[in-house]
């Protein structure tokens, strides 16, 4: 059985929770998970490694794109996959597109957009906080009176991606 390695970088906690529902998925395989900061973030001893952050304004989490960057090539020698999140999900092709390299997207046996949260709560800093309320409001509608759009529904994490990316990993793990 191949030795998995599932490795993110969160900032406010969504991808974490995301990773550990994979994580939970794989059970009875050979797994390690961990953050990019983490000493078992090695990848050189793993077969499959995933790689899994959130986009923030745009971008893929920086611990993470230093991570792709440290071990590029090692990378270049695996079975990788990815996954995001992102407040929009509707998006997830062009953020790959646009924080991954050819050769990155190209390899990779599957890229996955877990899904999303706005949760200005969970935000450290004052600015994210306030980011992160103007686009949950921005999706709300809430327009001159405050009412909230009846279709408006904010991002969730995912499940069904979740389970439909390890079940790749399963198969990919034999």
């Amino acid at each position: 059985m191949k030795r998995i390695l599932i490795v993110y970088a969160t900032k406010t906690g969504s991808t974490a929770t995301a990773a550990q529902l994979l994580y939970d998925r794989l059970a009875g395989r050979d797994v390690t998970l961990c953050t990019t900061e983490e000493a078992s973030a090695d990848p050189t001893a793993y077969d499959i490694v995933v790689i899994g952050g959130c986009i923030r304004y745009a971008k893929l989490y920086k611990p993470v794109r230093e991570y792709l960057k440290k071990w590029d090539a090692v990378l270049a020698t695996k079975q990788t996959g990815y996954f995001i999140l992102c407040g929009y999900p509707d998006s997830a092709e062009e953020f790959f597109e646009k924080n991954l390299t050819d050769a990155q997207a190209e390899r990779a046996f599957d890229l996955a957009c877990f899904g999303g949260e706005m949760v200005p709560a969970h935000a450290k800093s004052l600015w994210d906080k306030l980011v992160l309320k103007i686009e949950r409001d921005h999706i709300l509608g809430g327009g001159n009176n405050g009412d909230q759009r009846e279709d408006a529904v904010l991002p969730t994490i995912s499940e069904e991606n979740i389970a439909v990316f390890a079940n790749k990993l399963k198969q990919l793990s034999l």
